[in-house]
Parts: structure tokens; sequence; C-alpha cells
């Protein structure tokens, strides 16, 4: 059962890595000029969830 636990959270962090990234690369982008739809396009992730971002901001 450990061993399960364990991979699960393995897994979530390097899920929480991939969106930190995923973040960042996408406020680059959209300091460059990009528009949101081809940014959640290139960062695979919902145009909503760029939102949510970049609202934070």
């Amino acid at each position: 059962m450990g061993g399960k636990i364990l991979e699960y959270e393995a897994k979530q962090i390097l899920n929480e890595g991939k969106m930190k990234q995923a973040k960042e690369t996408a406020q680059v982008l959209r300091e460059m000029g990009m528009n949101e739809e081809s940014i959640a396009k290139a960062v695979n992730v919902s145009v909503e969830i760029l939102k949510e971002w970049f609202g934070a901001n």
C-alpha cells in the first residue's frame, strides 16, 4: 500500500511541476504578444485556465 501512495505523490509532484512550467511559458508568450487561444494551444491548457493565471498577476 505504501508504494502506491508514494507513486501517487510522485505523479502529483510531477504534474504540479509541469503546470508550473506551463504557466511560466504562457506568461512569456503573453509578454511576446501572443493571443490567448494560441498560448492555450502551445502550453496545452484551456483558455479558462489561462484567464485564471493571468488574472492572478
